[in-house]
């Protein structure tokens, strides 16, 4: 149950490049995150998880491996106050800064709503 405005989430997984998980958790929490919700303003709140090493595995579950294994090992989820897909659309498309610690090669992306 959600009381209150109507929010949603971005959830992004994403990766480090190989052997630079610390520059790359680093680069999010102290140069992403802080950049992207100054940015846009309809992202409320922001919180990067590190995905366990060990994962529940079954067919439909394409997390369920070692973490050398799997093609993520970060969760951010961010709340959307607005159309999760509008601001995604956007991020897309406007200068943010980059890091080569990011494997941008693997990034998935949900849309929630409540």
């Amino acid at each position: 149950m959600h009381i209150g405005s109507a929010c949603e989430l971005l959830v992004i997984f994403a990766r480090a490049a190989e052997g630079r998980r610390e520059e790359f958790v680093s680069w999010y929490d102290t140069v992403h995150v802080p950049e992207i919700l100054a940015a846009f303003p309809e992202l409320t709140e922001a919180v990067r998880y590190d995905l366990s090493d060990i994962q529940p595995h079954s067919e439909a579950n394409p997390f369920g491996e070692l973490a050398e294994g799997r093609p993520f090992d970060s969760v951010a989820v961010y709340r959307v106050h607005g159309s999760a897909r509008e601001v995604w659309a956007r991020i897309r498309t406007c200068e943010l800064t980059r890091s080569d610690a990011f494997d941008y090669s693997n990034l998935g992306v949900l849309f929630a709503t409540a």
